[in-house]
């Protein structure tokens, strides 16, 4: 499915697309320049970590998107475990994560959100050294 919008400072419209496949729900907002995605994605019932990061791997590698920011809903008391799976896959985080616990208790975080952009480089601003992982 795809929408027009209001015209961007070029005067071209920016395209509005949404994807749905395999619990991973995509929005991309394409401007000159510029792509940002929003993306939100389920985990499935008894499915690892892995799976869920696999697919959202798939969708940003798609889009050549690089991770902005991303909010865990984390049902697993392991956050570590989770942090392990995400650094698995991505390599150390160099974007803000935010984690929202739950008193489920889950093998597997119930979702993420993940904001991320296609076109300009990405880099952190860092205070002092790069943040580590929980353990």
């Amino acid at each position: 499915m795809s929408e027009l919008s209001e015209p961007t400072a070029s005067g071209q419209p920016a395209e509005i697309t949404r994807s749905a496949a395999d619990g991973v729900y995509t929005i991309l907002a394409g401007r000159p320049g510029c792509r940002e995605l929003f993306i939100t994605a389920r985990a499935q019932p008894g499915a690892p970590v892995g799976a869920m990061l696999a697919r959202v791997a798939e969708a940003l590698d798609s889009h050549d998107a690089r991770i902005v920011s991303q909010v865990v809903f984390y049902l697993d008391r392991d956050q570590a475990r989770t942090a392990r799976a995400i650094a698995d896959q991505w390599g150390p985080p160099r974007w803000p994560i935010t984690w929202l616990a739950s008193e489920g208790g889950a093998d597997a975080p119930g979702g993420m959100l993940i904001y991320a952009v296609s076109g300009p480089p990405v880099e952190p601003i860092m205070s002092g050294s790069t943040p580590k992982p929980p353990r």
